[in-house]
């Protein structure tokens, strides 16, 4: 009866963050598994019996938050503009997030103040990045580029 918890599991996951690809939810949910007395020592490979251990929904949600997602979605939940952009970009929708996250291809993370919906990107260098950020347990990202 593990396998109803489980995809319970992972629709929380991608109701957290969305853009986490199938290979991230499974090492989510394997990294966050917990072992007790009754698992006992579970080897990396996992066990027949408790596979990787017992599902821990809650961290497994948690690390979804803090995970880059790679999938990239359609989404109209936000706009940015202008985009491209040389040193303001606009937010519009219904979020008020105090700071963003600017992150480049190449994973580095830059943390951008939000001011009136106005997000400073000028001490950026060119290229593409993501926005994210967490609005009400939720992640929120999307794609830019800086001239």
């Amino acid at each position: 009866m593990a396998s109803p918890m489980v995809a319970g599991v992972c629709a929380l996951i991608l109701d957290a963050n969305p853009y986490l690809s199938a290979r991230q939810i499974k090492s989510i949910i394997k990294q966050t598994a917990r072992q007790d007395n009754f698992t006992g020592v579970i080897p990396t490979a996992g066990s027949t019996q408790w596979g990787a251990g017992k599902i821990n929904a809650y961290a497994a949600v948690q690390l979804a938050l803090v995970t880059m997602g790679t999938i990239e979605l359609k989404t109209t939940d936000f706009i940015l503009y202008p985009n491209p952009t040389t040193d303001v970009l606009h937010l519009k929708g219904e979020f008020a997030p105090k700071q963003i996250d600017c992150i480049s291809l190449d994973g580095k993370t830059t943390s951008c103040p939000v001011e009136n919906q106005s997000i400073s990107v000028s001490n950026l260098k060119s290229g593409t990045y993501l926005v994210r950020f967490v609005w009400e347990g939720r992640v929120y990202q999307q794609k830019f580029s800086k001239l």
